[in-house]
């Protein structure tokens, strides 16, 4: 299990059963903070206590936390960031903007233990104490009577630029060219499109890996330009991915497209109802309108496997079609029959065959593949919800009194199950819980025995058991550094 913050040094593998607790070892000392006393005001004593650091001010009054936000690579201010402070997840959460100076105060504060972000248009969210572009920061832990000023330094996002050339280097303008975030999901996150001398910049982009690549475009004497990666191939798993690191620009990523037919596909709805079509292969989705005498025709497509799913509403029947098609030739037409449109039903019972209560698990569809935060369908115990044809990952919650024993008609995914839903059809899934769930509850402290306030905890697991706990699950050590989780299956964990 790799490094997922700043305290955490390696997973600690437990096994528990219902009831079990289990209680984290003592990782590294957390990095130490950059903050400073406020000036002015009356006499305060800074105290660094296990890399935290935090200030007792003997004034009078609530505790206040003030500071400045700027850009990381010049100092210049960051006027009207978004400056949030909040204690262990999410609580007590406060937000405001700073002013032309890039300045903010927080008066008023309880005392306790605080995180502080800030966020901008054009940087990455950046956190008081973060090292690196991963990791939350450091808490800074107020008495009622503290005082503290913290500086926060905004990084730009990266951008990745280059040039798209014809078989002779000169600069091809008007082709679009994508920057796709290594997955899976592998999805478009941003693009930009070639100028007139071929050259194009993409910004916007998160610290991370992506494969650049071209898109379709139909040239002037009625070649086509196929989709080309950097690196000039045409498969994902044999092109170079790209690293875009934050401050920084990637350049000179010159891309020569493929020549080669391109394809085009029309879409034929039979019936008198209007709706909308969704094409899509493993990178790339189109949209477009379909009707009664107004097929849907999608142009500049690269041969290969596509799905075709159709959604339309017709008084208050919903309707779909769902089909694969493999564009081999220069045109090709389909024609779809629209049918009403797929159904799952969840259905909950506890052992014995006795019926689940009510509540006792909820259901949360979403289209396979897509990242999280997409818009999810959800179903209870008891419901039937109607979606549209195709794959759907379905996440399973249940109260913190059960947990989920096992799950019929589905199949499993990474951290999900998923199941395969065609028009017309209906699909029961039928999930057992049980009550008495396990737990597993701990404290993080450095290796001075501090406690370690705020320190990212996760918890996960592997296979069924994963899918069943709902997912990997995260806290946030509270000001005692102690954390826990309930509802579990009993099984074996890492912490």
């Amino acid at each position: 299990m790799r490094k997922r913050s700043e305290w955490t040094r390696r997973p600690y593998s437990i096994c528990i059963t219902a009831e079990a607790r289990a209680l984290a070892a003592k990782p590294a000392l957390p990095p130490a903070g950059t903050g400073r006393p406020a000036s002015g005001g009356c006499g305060s004593l800074l105290r660094r206590l296990a890399g935290v650091a935090f200030l007792t001010a003997f004034c009078a009054g609530a505790a206040e936390l003030r500071g400045v936000v700027a850009e990381n690579l010049t100092g210049t201010a960051a006027a009207r960031a978004k400056v949030t402070v909040e204690g262990p997840n999410g609580v007590g959460r406060r937000t405001l903007w700073t002013d032309s100076t890039g300045q903010f105060a927080f008066p008023g504060l309880a005392g306790g233990v605080y995180f502080l972000t800030a966020e901008k248009t054009g940087y990455a969210p950046a956190y008081f104490g973060q090292r690196g572009t991963a990791g939350r920061g450091s808490p800074i832990a107020l008495d009622e009577r503290s005082e503290f000023f913290a500086s926060v330094r905004l990084r730009r996002l990266a951008a990745v630029s280059g040039r798209v050339v014809d078989e002779n280097g000169a600069g091809i303008p008007g082709v679009t060219v994508h920057a796709y975030r290594q997955g899976p999901p592998v999805r478009a996150v941003a693009y930009g499109v070639s100028d007139d001398r071929g050259d194009y910049r993409i910004g916007g982009l998160k610290a991370g890996r992506y494969w650049i690549r071209t898109g379709t475009k139909q040239l002037e004497d009625g070649s086509g330009l196929l989709p080309t990666y950097y690196g000039n191939s045409v498969s994902a798993s044999q092109a170079p991915l790209v690293t875009a690191e934050l401050d920084g620009e990637r350049r000179d990523l010159e891309i020569a497209p493929r020549s080669g037919r391109l394809s085009s596909l029309t879409v034929i709805v039979s019936g008198s109802v209007a709706g909308t079509v969704t094409l899509q292969n493993e990178v790339t989705r189109r949209s477009g309108g379909v009707g009664p005498g107004a097929p849907a025709r999608f142009e500049e497509l690269e041969p290969g496997a596509y799905t075709i799913r159709v959604e339309a509403q017709a008084e208050s029947r919903r309707l779909s079609a769902y089909r694969e098609v493999v564009l081999a030739r220069e045109s090709e037409s389909v024609t779809v029959d629209l049918a009403a449109s797929p159904t799952l039903e969840l259905r909950c019972r506890a052992p014995g065959g006795r019926a689940a209560g009510e509540g006792a698990v909820s259901g949360f569809l979403r289209p396979a593949g897509e990242p999280e935060g997409a818009p999810m369908e959800r179903v209870t115990c008891g419901q039937t919800v109607q979606v549209a044809p195709g794959e759907w990952d379905l996440a399973l919650r249940v109260q913190l009194t059960h947990f989920v024993a096992s799950a019929t008609n589905v199949r499993p995914g990474e951290q999900t199950y998923r199941v395969r839903l065609a028009p017309a059809q209906t699909l029961a899934v039928e999930v057992v819980v049980r009550d008495a769930p396990a737990s597993v509850e701990g404290k993080v402290v450095t290796r001075d025995g501090v406690a370690a306030m705020g320190a990212p905890v996760v918890l996960r697991a592997q296979g069924d058991l994963l899918i069943r706990m709902g997912g990997e699950r995260r806290v946030e050590a509270d000001e005692g550094g102690k954390f826990r989780f309930e509802g579990l299956p009993p099984g074996r964990y890492e912490v």
